[in-house]
């Protein structure tokens, strides 16, 4: 959720995102046509997607990413209000 928000503020690349930097190679590969697989393929961009979750303990996700280290605390100061609208 938090890097997908990164990506969506502009503060992140979306690194190892097949949908959103990975390519499909079309025909031989000497034809080199190979577009980005967002642009061959309807899907869903980014900021049309909505998360959500439950859990055991009562943390939002901004307090159990924080707890988890599961981002560098700037990046994750980046999200935190988004993180704890509901």
């Amino acid at each position: 959720m938090a890097g997908v928000e990164l990506v969506r503020q502009g503060a992140a690349k979306p690194v190892g995102s097949m949908t959103q930097l990975g390519t499909i190679r079309l025909g031989k590969r000497t034809e080199d046509r190979s577009p980005l697989v967002h642009d061959f393929v309807p899907l869903a961009k980014l900021d049309d997607l909505v998360f959500g979750g439950w859990d055991i303990f009562p943390d939002n996700a901004y307090e159990a990413a924080a707890k988890a280290g599961v981002l560098e605390p700037g990046h994750l100061a980046k999200v935190k209000k988004v993180s704890q609208r509901h």
